[in-house]
């Protein structure tokens, strides 16, 4: 099946990168957006590469429509919070001072569209991943150390969303808040998977 291990959702985001990436690029101020895109996803094609290949049999509870759904909706949530970092990263770095400059300013306005849809995918994924716990196990929620950190990621942009809502942050205040949410997406998707034992562990699907 596919997206049934870490190598292949991997694989599934560096696409999904490239494929938004194309997406916002009208949008994308200054040049920055290929290389950066490039570079991001050079760096997640050589984790592939370190990654076992094999394809094993599915376990009962993978054995459902709800797999491909479930982890591509997450996948390519994580892949629009990726270009939210990417967009963070060159604020930070290229316009340091410089909050007024008219770029600095357009890649605010990237970094918060990025988000934006990253956070309601990454919503929808965690709902249909509830609907798919609750047919495979019989409960909707179980605090597994992947759910738990998933919430704790939504939570982080959550907050950083209201915070750009109704406290009107922005610029390299924002930029952080991304950096810092991307932080927990990195946690959640490797750190849960070889730290921690998980339900979602043994196919490191996402």
């Amino acid at each position: 099946a596919p997206m049934s291990n870490q190598f292949e959702s991997l694989v599934t985001m560096a696409w999904g990168i490239t494929a938004l990436a194309a997406c916002f690029w009208r949008r994308a101020p200054g040049a920055w957006l290929g290389p950066a895109t490039a570079g991001l996803n050079l760096v997640l094609l050589a984790v592939c590469a370190l990654l076992d290949r094999g394809v094993a049999p599915l376990v009962p509870a993978l054995q459902s429509n709800w797999l491909l759904l479930h982890v591509s909706i997450i996948m390519l949530a994580y892949s629009a919070l990726a270009l939210s970092f990417l967009a963070s990263g060159v604020h930070l770095w290229a316009y340091r001072g410089r909050a007024d400059h008219e770029a600095a300013v357009s890649l605010d306005h990237f970094n918060e569209r990025a988000m934006s849809l990253g956070y309601l995918l990454l919503t929808a994924g965690i709902v249909l991943g509830a609907v798919w716990a609750n047919e495979a196990w019989g409960s909707y929620w179980s605090w597994d150390p992947k759910e738990t950190w998933s919430l704790i990621t939504w939570l982080v942009y959550t907050a950083a969303i209201h915070l750009r809502r109704t406290h009107r942050w922005q610029g390299r205040r924002m930029a952080w808040l991304s950096v810092l949410g991307f932080a927990f997406v990195l946690f959640t998707y490797f750190g849960v998977n070889y730290l921690m034992s998980s339900l979602h562990s043994y196919a490191g699907s996402k």
